[in-house]
């Protein structure tokens, strides 16, 4: 071999080794970077749980070594982290809301708030309409019972939360808002442009039909107990004899009310429901004192829009023999939904338990089957027709009468 050739090879060897001693080095400082000096810039504090800790390790990291400092959001990376977390149970009802969200959340349920005026549910895996509120922008758009929602302005809602979908729904009156929607048992998608309003909703309205009064309850807000038992004195100071509670499309709403409702038909004491914990628990709640109908007839109407709250009552004046249930057979929604604050102002709904009728009958997934299964179809409706109306009234007719069969 020449000289040069020898000097070349030693040169080129000398470079490998130097590259390989360069790397080695790296990797080398990296390892010792991980045995020394990283617990002192990523400590885990003493309450963060061990399964947490690593959680605790990524963001140190992420905010002391990552290269690009300015793509460290905090606040977007704690909303990220939490919508993970969240997105793992795969339950439609638990949803984190950003802080301006979570403060108009609850303003629905106080009978006043802004949108286009339709309860949304979930319903074999797909966002539906459970009810349009009669007057409102939905209804005057055409909207029905059982419309799945696709997509709100372009955006697909599959993959997201009832709450999700509630609030891009949701907004101040005057601003349009673009849906588009299926109608039930239909395959062709149909786009719609409503404008929102300010939606105010009274929860109960009744009517005389003979001697009987048709009690509507549209859901649960925060006065519908003292409303029902406003009701109630009114009819029987107008001379009625007996009640049909029609919650048809009713989406639920405040437990406490339901509970309140209860109470005006139950002898205090009896169990209305129980509400299941994730350990077991078992919380017992029992009708109240000073109820004014009692001792009156009672039917009730539900259809499978009937939701939530609408089935702990029907399904408890079920369970006690209180009253017959007309109808279709319930929604399936019993579970326990709570807005939980959160220290920035920002929310957590969470699902935290389920209900189960006094007989221990669970509603979630399940619904409240009725005594008598009968259906209104919307034609018959349309033309002011209503057999399931007629059914509860002919029944608690009979009871006024001293008949005590609801027939099939």
């Amino acid at each position: 071999m020449s000289r040069f050739h020898k000097v070349l090879l030693i040169t080129l060897v000398a470079v490998l080794v130097v590259g390989a001693s360069f790397y080695s080095g790296v990797y080398v400082s990296q390892r010792g970077l991980a045995a020394t000096a990283y617990p002192s810039f990523v400590s885990i504090p003493r309450e963060v749980p061990p399964s947490l800790g690593s959680v605790w390790e990524v963001w140190g990291l992420l905010s002391n070594e990552y290269v690009e400092t300015d793509k460290i959001d905090a606040k977007k990376m704690r909303q990220g982290a939490i919508k993970g977390m969240l997105d793992v149970l795969k339950d439609p009802y638990t949803s984190y809301l950003d802080a301006d969200n979570a403060r108009i959340e609850f303003s629905d349920l106080q009978g006043k708030f802004d949108g286009i005026g339709a309860q949304v549910g979930i319903k074999d895996g797909q966002l539906i309409v459970i009810a349009p509120i009669p007057d409102t922008p939905a209804s005057r758009a055409g909207i029905r019972a059982g419309d799945a929602i696709l997509e709100v302005e372009g955006v697909s809602t599959e993959g997201l939360s009832v709450q999700e979908v509630v609030i891009k729904i949701r907004g101040p009156k005057g601003a349009p808002v673009n849906l588009l929607m299926r109608h039930e048992g239909e395959k062709t998608p149909f786009a719609v442009t409503i404008v929102r309003d300010e939606i105010s909703v009274r929860s109960v309205r009744w009517q005389p039909k003979g001697n009987i009064a048709v009690i509507q309850i549209s859901h649960f807000a925060g006065d519908t107990g003292r409303e029902v038992r406003r009701a109630l004195g009114e009819a029987r100071a107008q001379g009625m004899k007996g009640i049909v509670l029609d919650m048809r499309f009713n989406p639920g709403g405040l437990l406490n009310e339901v509970v309140d409702v209860a109470s005006q038909f139950i002898d205090e004491g009896k169990t209305v429901l129980f509400v299941v914990s994730n350990r077991g628990d078992r919380q017992e709640l029992k009708a109240r004192a000073g109820g004014i109908a009692t001792d009156i007839p009672v039917a009730v109407l539900v259809d499978n829009h009937s939701a939530s709250g609408s089935e702990v009552l029907s399904g408890a004046l079920q369970d006690h023999k209180r009253a017959v249930i007309f109808g279709a057979k319930t929604f399936g929604k019993g579970s326990v939904n709570m807005l939980f604050p959160l220290r920035d102002g920002s929310g957590l709904y969470l699902t935290t338990a389920r209900w189960h009728t006094p007989t221990d009958r669970a509603i979630e997934g399940k619904g409240v089957t009725p005594d008598v299964e009968i259906v209104s179809k919307p034609e018959e409706l349309a033309q002011q027709m209503d057999p399931a109306l007629d059914r509860a009234l002919e029944y608690v007719g009979g009871l006024i009468g001293g008949k005590q069969t609801a027939g099939k």
